[in-house]
């Protein structure tokens, strides 16, 4: 990559760049890093901000909020293949099963639910799902690309 073979310094996490670097790929082509200036915008919401990697992801205190940004969006549950979760209370503890129905209505929490099923993320304490780790993984690949979330341009061009 760039970083190995120029030295460049590189890191995923928003603020890494401190300074402007300028790397001479050729005689006629020189590629600028700068520290980008983004200010937050209050008008959409600190979920979009994570959604789009403005935020770090582990300073994220709770993800359903994004996760329901995303979902709203784009069909999650579809993307990966997931399961309804239903989870019923036993005194043996927690017993997970899932539902097979294309008419259950998705929330955050479900969705992450379902997401810590299938990775078999779980508490070692109750058993149940982990779904504070299952929302981050789902954000992690939203801001790394590997779920496409884009816009379409407004209707004036």
């Amino acid at each position: 990559g760039i970083n190995a073979e120029y030295g460049v310094s590189v890191s995923r996490t928003p603020g890494h760049t401190k300074h402007f670097q300028t790397i001479h790929i050729s005689s006629n082509l020189v590629l600028c890093d700068c520290p980008g200036l983004v200010f937050p915008s209050t008008s959409q919401g600190k979920m979009l901000q994570v959604v789009c990697g403005l935020f770090p992801l582990a300073q994220v205190r709770e993800p359903y909020s994004a996760i329901r940004y995303l979902s709203e969006r784009i069909p999650l549950e579809k993307i990966y293949d997931l399961k309804f979760p239903e989870i019923k209370s036993t005194a043996d503890g927690p017993l997970i099963s899932t539902l097979d129905s294309d008419d259950v209505v998705w929330s955050p929490w479900t969705l992450t639910e379902a997401y810590a099923i299938k990775r078999s993320y779980f508490l070692s304490r109750t058993g149940l799902p982990d779904t504070h780790r299952a929302g981050l993984e789902i954000l992690r690949d939203a801001v790394d690309g590997k779920i496409s979330l884009y816009w379409s341009p407004p209707s004036s061009f």
